[in-house]
This record gives C-alpha cells, sequence and structure tokens, in this order.
C-alpha cells in the first residue's frame, strides 16, 4: 500500500473534520479539496515492538540455560506487552488515508470502518463537485453532519 509508514505520512488524531464548499479544515489547519490525489480506508500493518520481541527471546535464553524463574517471568512479560500490542492495533488499527500532490500522506485513525466508507463516500462527492454544503465529520461519535449520505449505510 502507498504510503504506509513513509517520512511524508503525517497521523493526524481529530474529534472532527468540517468541510466548507472546497476547503477540508482540521485541527487549525486546511487545504483544498483539489489537492487530494487519493483517498482510500486501510488497515494499518502490525508490528510488534522489538523489545517485547527481544524480552521473549531472552526468557527462552534464561530458560534454555537454568534459570527457569526469571526465564519466565522475562518470557510472560515480553508475551504479555506483544499481547497488548496486538489489542490496541485491533481496537485502532483502521485509517483514512488522504494522499495530497504533494506527496503528503494523512492518516485519520477511527475504529469504526464502516463509518470511515462513509467519510470517504463525502469525500468523493466533494470532489467530484456534488456536493457543496458544509459538512461536519465527527471522528469521535461516528456521526456525519449536514451530508446527503449521513442517514444512508455504504457498503
Amino acid at each position: 500500500m502507498m504510503g504506509l509508514f513513509d517520512k511524508n505520512d503525517k497521523e493526524i488524531v481529530t474529534d472532527q473534520l468540517v468541510i466548507k464548499d472546497n476547503v477540508f479544515e482540521y485541527e487549525g489547519s486546511f487545504l483544498q479539496i483539489r489537492n487530494i490525489s487519493y483517498a482510500t480506508v486501510i488497515k494499518d500493518r502490525f508490528m510488534p515492538n522489538g523489545t517485547a520481541v527481544i524480552m521473549a527471546l531472552l526468557g527462552l535464553f534464561f530458560q534454555a540455560t537454568g534459570a527457569d524463574v526469571v526465564g519466565w517471568i522475562v518470557f510472560l512479560l515480553g508475551i504479555g506487552y506483544i499481547g497488548w500490542q496486538v489489542y490496541s492495533y485491533m481496537q485502532n488499527g483502521r485509517y483514512l488515508l488522504i494522499q495530497l500532490n504533494s506527496g503528503l500522506t494523512l492518516k485519520f485513525p477511527c475504529k469504526d470502518e464502516g463509518f470511515l466508507k462513509r467519510v470517504l463516500v463525502v469525500i468523493k462527492n466533494n470532489v467530484n463537485e456534488r456536493v457543496t454544503q458544509n459538512i461536519v465529520i465527527d471522528f469521535s461519535n461516528s456521526i456525519i453532519k449536514d451530508s446527503d449520505i449521513s442517514n444512508r449505510v455504504v457498503k
């Protein structure tokens, strides 16, 4: 997938986006909608933390060298840390990815993939200039206000 972990990525955690005519506003910043070259909904790749993997491997090494109690403790801490990372990933691993003509990629995290797909349709309608009204996209409550598709489900 293009631009998932590039230097040009910028993850934006915000409660709401506002679309006013041809302007896309978030967290005190804005961009013109016509500057969007690509938009999609993605599930980010899972990469376990290196420290957790090293802890689990060290625990196995300690067990092999006879330090059973210490080995089990370090191993279980490493596995527990990896488990916590997997849980966190499962909760937050979806993004609205918007790539701009400049090459900058904006990633907006959200738990609700269905909601992100509806947001994608709203953005698409604005890029195609089918919608010229003011739209507020509320990520925290998964609500799209003042949109012609706010009550439709996109499959």
